[in-house]
């Protein structure tokens, strides 16, 4: 079952990814290389995200009349409200995408997603204790956390944090359970994009693409069972390195929403490395600090969250180094 799933995903994003990159060309939208901080030299069509989302979606609905998504876990209702928020961050990357919207109506979309996802009943009521058994929250504090984790997770977003999401629903699990297939079409839908979005891109994902898969993602960790610490320690390197961006933004006076050329992958390409170098370095980073979360209590997940930070620091203590030293010279 989880063969037919990811592959019939990805096949299927595979099978879409082109035509979205038709409709974009159609419409004009593409990431011009206009700033400095494009890699690209050509512009690259949009949207991609629109494959990865109608995978998801109508491999979604396929399994609901198969029988096989909806448990104790997974209601309907949930299903249908998840749809219909992913439906809605499309619609505003669209036009955000067409359009160049500023971030304030930018956001609008994004924020009405969590709101409908939040009201179908889906939030955080409960969070392991590292010293031992669960601690209940309180429903209108766990919607309010529910809010800020889901619009967070919308705004850092990895396709491989899916597969250990995946991973981790099997640790607790009955087989085919709605949570690891769900997790299983994500992973199979970037897969499928992965192909055409890799260096050089043929495609990108487009805002709204880029807020879909970190959406998913966070309701995942919510409905897998307020997987909080994982899912944080999973996406430990992009939520780290987007608090510094933000910091070092603001201390100069800029808007912590602007574009530039402060985050962690510029930097490795001032180090020297390509840009594949670079994917692949942060990939495997992702990954081993990811399976890592498949073996750790939470105790465990704190200290490898704590030495993530330091690991951080220090990676980016050395990049600064080495640009000082290049420019000096």
């Amino acid at each position: 079952m989880y063969a037919l799933v990811i592959f019939g995903a990805g096949f299927l994003s595979l099978l879409l990814t082109p035509a979205v990159r038709l409709l974009a060309q159609c419409w004009q939208i593409y990431d011009y290389p206009t700033q400095p901080r494009k890699i690209h030299s050509q512009p690259v069509p949009l949207l991609g995200g629109l494959a990865i989302f109608f995978s998801v979606s109508l491999w979604s609905i396929v399994l609901i009349f198969s029988g096989k998504l909806l448990d104790g876990r997974i209601q309907l209702g949930y299903i249908l409200a998840i749809l219909l928020a992913g439906a809605v961050i499309m619609l505003g990357g669209w036009l955000d995408d067409r359009l160049q919207l500023p971030p304030t109506r930018q956001f609008i979309f994004p924020l009405l997603a969590v709101l409908i996802v939040v009201f179908s009943g889906i939030s955080i009521r409960e969070v392991t204790n590292p010293l031992g058994g669960v601690l209940r929250i309180a429903p209108l504090l766990g919607i309010a956390v529910t809010i800020v984790w889901l619009l967070g997770m919308s705004y850092t977003t990895k396709f491989l944090d899916g597969f250990i999401i995946f991973g981790l629903s099997l640790t607790w699990d009955v087989p085919d359970s709605g949570t690891t297939l769900l997790a299983l079409l994500l992973c199979g839908a970037c897969l499928g994009f992965l192909v055409f979005n890799w260096h050089p891109a043929k495609i990108f994902l487009g805002e709204g693409g880029s807020l879909y898969c970190g959406f998913m993602l966070g309701v995942l960790a919510v409905i897998s069972g307020s997987k909080i610490a994982t899912t944080a320690l999973i996406l430990g390197i992009p939520i780290l390195d987007a608090f510094s961006v933000i910091v070092a933004r603001l201390r100069v006076g800029r808007s912590a929403a602007a574009g530039d050329q402060r985050h962690l992958h510029y930097r490795l390409l001032e180090l020297g490395i390509t840009h594949r170098q670079a994917v692949v370095a942060l990939y495997c980073l992702t990954a081993g600090f990811g399976v890592s979360s498949l073996f750790l209590g939470t105790r465990g997940k704190i200290a490898a969250l704590f030495g993530l930070a330091v690991f951080m620091s220090v990676l980016l203590a050395i990049v600064f180094y080495v640009r000082q030293k290049k420019i000096n010279t």
